[in-house]
């Protein structure tokens, strides 16, 4: 009995790793990919060096794709050739994430484009394929392919009753 639920926690653990480590890492993330952004209204904020793009917000670049109610991006400028580069974008409201291979919903959202790094935030659900996860923060680096999804010590509305990281794993059916 308890050699059986080592087996059924060793194999539990290992579908996670699995979900977790492949869900971005045939993501061909790119840094220098040009950000495409549209939205209803745009308020630009030139001393702060920030532009706020407000109502059905959609964001790409390349294969990422991030929506969200209103973003904030964050960006710098070269004295040398007078080009902007967008360093950071912040995303509020219905925030919706994904790539060819998976698609994630939080409250909130953020996006280092120096670093590659995504962070969402509240009520976090991530979704490849009919596999789902639900956590309060979901860190994903680009980069490395590297995702870690963390619970709450409370509990959260939406996500889990004792706050903790939940993951739904369906198999394929075998003939």
């Amino acid at each position: 009995m308890i050699k059986n639920i080592f087996i059924f926690f060793f194999l539990l653990f290992n579908f996670i790793f699995l979900f977790l480590s492949s869900s971005h890492s045939s993501s061909k993330y790119d840094k220098n990919h040009p950000i495409e952004i549209t939205a209803d209204s745009l308020e630009v904020l030139q001393n702060e060096r920030i532009a706020i793009f407000k109502g059905s917000v959609d964001a790409s670049q390349g294969e990422i794709l991030l929506k969200a109610d209103m973003l904030k991006v964050h960006y710098s400028s070269s004295n040398k050739d007078d080009s902007q580069s967008v360093s950071k974008i912040l995303a509020e409201g219905n925030v919706f994430f994904s790539t060819n291979s998976e698609t994630a919903k939080s409250n909130k959202g953020e996006y280092n484009v120096d670093l590659g790094l995504i962070t969402l935030t509240g009520s976090v659900k991530l979704t490849q394929g009919k596999n789902i996860l639900r956590g309060n923060m979901l860190k994903i680096d680009l980069k490395t392919g590297k995702n870690t999804m963390i619970g709450e010590s409370k509990p959260i509305s939406e996500t889990t009753k004792d706050g903790r990281v939940k993951g739904l794993f369906v198999p394929n059916k075998r003939k």
